[in-house]
């Protein structure tokens, strides 16, 4: 099976019951994120890790790729298929919330849990039209999560994170339509945000083409396991 622009999917897993790195568990697990284990000082990075591979290793089932296909990174540390360049894949972690896009194209995503924050953040790190966005909302909170998954799922996209400053580029938000403003980067990308009534802000940035609102597939961890 092989992706295309049609069917990139976006996976949002509850990781609230915890992991622990059993037989079971360990043989599900992609090579990339088993040999990764020993290094693992905490048991929340751990748990992270464990949610990510089997979550990951379900997606490479689904198109056939060996769980022991070489994942890499690439200069800036974001992992990729070395010999399947027709799939591509990112990752978000938030509190107890794992999100997944995988695509033919470059992709990114990105959650975050919303709660209070220091809003002086977006006047430091946003540009000025997304900090009257978020200050002119009734949902301050809310509107800065929307506007930083925005911009993280972005940048992740290209594959850099955020080594150009934030406010080096703006999300333009408008009724049913996201757009970039971007000196450096010549990109045309297109964004979805995905609401489940759970908190969360949930945002995927495609970096070419243009397409219906990728599948949104939801699971959880339960019983040492990924149930979806």
């Amino acid at each position: 099976m092989l992706f295309d622009k049609t069917n990139t999917r976006v996976y949002v897993v509850s990781t609230g019951n915890s992991l622990k790195p059993e037989k079971g568990v360990l043989k599900e697990l992609p090579r990339y994120f088993s040999d990764r284990i020993p290094a693992v000082k905490s048991d929340r990075r751990l748990n992270e890790l464990l949610c990510m591979g089997l979550l990951l290793s379900r997606v490479m089932n689904e198109l056939s790729i060996d769980r022991g296909a070489e994942i890499t990174v690439n200069d800036c540390g974001k992992p990729f298929f070395k010999d399947y360049s027709g799939v591509r894949f990112n990752f978000s972690h938030s509190a107890n919330r794992l999100m997944l896009a995988v695509s033919s194209t470059e992709i990114g995503c990105d959650t975050e849990r919303n709660r209070p924050v220091d809003l002086k953040i977006a006047r430091r790190y946003f540009a000025e039209d997304e900090y009257s966005f978020i200050n002119n909302s009734s949902d301050k909170y809310a509107s800065f999560f929307r506007i930083w998954t925005l911009k993280e799922s972005y940048v992740k996209a290209i594959g850099c994170g955020f080594k150009n400053p934030p406010a080096s580029f703006s999300v333009s938000i408008a009724p049913g339509e996201v757009n970039v403003i971007d000196p450096v980067n010549n990109f045309s990308p297109v964004f979805y945000e995905y609401g489940l009534n759970d908190e969360y802000a949930y945002s995927v940035c495609l970096l070419s083409g243009s397409q219906e609102k990728p599948e949104l597939i939801t699971g959880e961890i339960a019983g040492g396991g990924l149930v979806i």
